[in-house]
């Protein structure tokens, strides 16, 4: 699927017509053993505040109400990590459930038979295990044999889902001195991994590796452009090595969205059987850009003696710009189209971290022994 034919046909095709069917709760045939079970989702509470189109410099309404729409929109990561050596570190990772769903306000969209529908889109990530292996400062990506992923298509997935970044930094305490609050600042650039902590969301979306997405570069790192502001951090100590992270949140930031929206314009169709009635023509070029400002604040739990979260909920509110172009080649005539608009919302951020002997069930129901 070309990516400027994504960027500005996704969202239309998105309201028009169904996803995926299968549901969330479907079980891998088989887990890991023993596996570690890590938990990811953010919900998006959104609203078009504006939203407009050019086409040859001419601005018109588009007509469809879509400016005031309303919505909540999903994004489910579940994985569970299982670390088969230490020296050097190996990681097993089963990518259990990747969801990229909507649901559609009351108002819904007019025309549409079931405007206040469901759309769900699901990774092509899911149901695959992957092999991390540290090597030289980084992480070595294997594939099981006869897997359709591509490992090379795959650099920009992170190994470590740990949010070690939050850490507290270390500082000398007098024997006998009570623990206390410590306050400090957390580097901006791990505003990537805190939003994004197992890796750009177009990787997790894109069908098997990018097979069908070579107009697309392979993403090598994650979303988040030139982030400006403060992350804030107090530690709040707790027994045994254990305590509360307070998060203060004041950043703005860019994205960049077309390779995202290639990636999940093409899951979709994977999931679709779409027919089209007419000739859609073709693009070329395409730029996006996406400005975000995010504030508020929350907390997380954290093990210093592991070195990782257990828990964060982390609630935000949310302002955002957005423009795109493209060139629309359609009947022996090329079109420059642009989208631009703006929305508000709130965001909350849960992620969950349950050890082996607390991930249940161990192996999913029906595998033989």
């Amino acid at each position: 699927m070309n990516s400027s034919l994504a960027l500005l046909g996704l969202p239309l095709l998105l309201l028009f017509l169904g996803g995926d069917d299968r549901g969330i709760d479907d079980d891998l045939e088989h887990y890991l053993p023993g596996a570690d079970r890590i938990a990811f989702e953010t919900e998006v509470d959104w609203q078009v505040t504006q939203l407009g189109v050019r086409l040859d410099g001419v601005e018109f309404e588009l007509g469809t109400g879509l400016e005031g729409l309303t919505g909540r929109t999903r994004w489910v990561r579940r994985v569970r990590d299982l670390e088969v050596a230490t020296d050097p570190l190996i990681l097993d990772r089963d990518y259990e459930d990747i969801l990229l769903g909507t649901t559609f306000g009351e108002a819904g969209v007019p025309g549409l038979v079931d405007p206040a529908g469901d759309l769900e889109i699901f990774g092509g990530i899911e149901r695959e295990r992957l092999r991390f292996a540290a090597v030289d400062g980084g992480w070595g990506i294997q594939v099981p044999k006869r897997s359709p992923l591509d490992a090379d298509g795959l650099v920009a997935l992170r190994a470590g889902a740990h949010l070690s970044f939050s850490a507290p930094p270390a500082a000398p305490r007098a024997r006998g001195a009570r623990l206390a609050a410590r306050p400090y600042d957390l580097p901006l650039a791990a505003l990537d991994e805190l939003l994004f902590p197992l890796g750009h969301p177009a990787t997790l979306l894109a069908p098997k590796g990018w097979s069908k997405l070579s107009d697309r570069a392979i993403p090598e790192g994650g979303p988040v452009e030139d982030p400006e502001g403060s992350l804030r951090a107090t530690w709040h100590p707790g027994d045994g090595g254990t305590g509360r992270i307070e998060l203060v949140v004041e950043v703005s930031f860019g994205l960049d969205p077309l390779a995202a929206l290639a990636a999940a314009g093409q899951a979709w169709m994977d999931g679709t059987e779409l027919q089209a009635p007419m000739e859609l023509g073709s693009a070329r070029g395409g730029l996006a850009a996406f400005e975000v400002q995010l504030s508020g604040r929350g907390g997380l739990l954290f093990d210093l003696e592991s070195g990782r979260f257990l828990s964060l909920d982390l609630p935000l509110a949310f302002e955002t710009s957005f423009e795109g172009q493209v060139d629309w080649d359609l009947g022996g005539r090329t079109y420059a189209i642009e989208v631009f608009g703006q929305g508000q919302g709130e965001v909350r951020i849960e992620y969950d971290f349950r050890a082996a002997q607390q991930a249940q069930p161990a192996e999913a129901p029906g595998t033989e022994d």
